[in-house]
């Protein structure tokens, strides 16, 4: 029986089963790495393997940027799906020392999923579109996101 229904499988039933799977699987859910062909959930890891991706691409552009000298934020990046949060520095044009934790005194918040920061970083999630359909939350002074903007923008 189950045989013949995975040669049919339509959304649905291919919902059906993916929860099946999911549940009786030996392994937690953020470590399935590929299912039906989508990812289920990024890893902690992946998502501070990007940010450090962009910690070092804000470091190439530092010539380009026009913030001022004294100009120095902390970044609070919260991954609302994985109940992580990290933490950074942008001072000098560099974003630097990036931990794992909150900053409770963070000028900039960006709040996100972990599978939107991955497809951020892939360009298969424009940023644009991702902070006009709530994906992406940010809070920060408007002079501060003017600031932000050519910095963190993801290349």
């Amino acid at each position: 029986m189950i045989a013949s229904e995975l040669g049919r499988l339509t959304p649905g039933r291919a919902q059906w089963l993916s929860a099946l799977v999911v549940i009786f699987w030996p392994v937690e859910p953020f470590e399935l790495k590929r299912f039906y062909g989508r990812t289920v959930m990024a890893t902690v890891d992946e998502c501070r393997n990007v940010l450090e991706k962009m910690a070092g691409k804000v470091a190439k552009k530092s010539s380009e940027l026009d913030l001022e000298d004294g100009f120095e934020r902390t970044l609070a990046v919260e991954l609302t799906d994985l109940g992580q949060a990290f933490s950074a520095k942008l001072a000098g044009g560099k974003l630097t020392d990036l931990l794992d934790g909150d900053a409770a005194d963070a000028e900039v918040r960006i709040s996100l999923g972990s599978d939107d920061l991955i497809a951020l970083s892939k360009k298969e999630l424009k940023p644009a579109k991702a902070f006009l359909t709530g994906k992406i939350k940010v809070k920060a002074s408007a002079k501060d996101l003017i600031k932000l903007r050519k910095a963190l923008k993801v290349d």
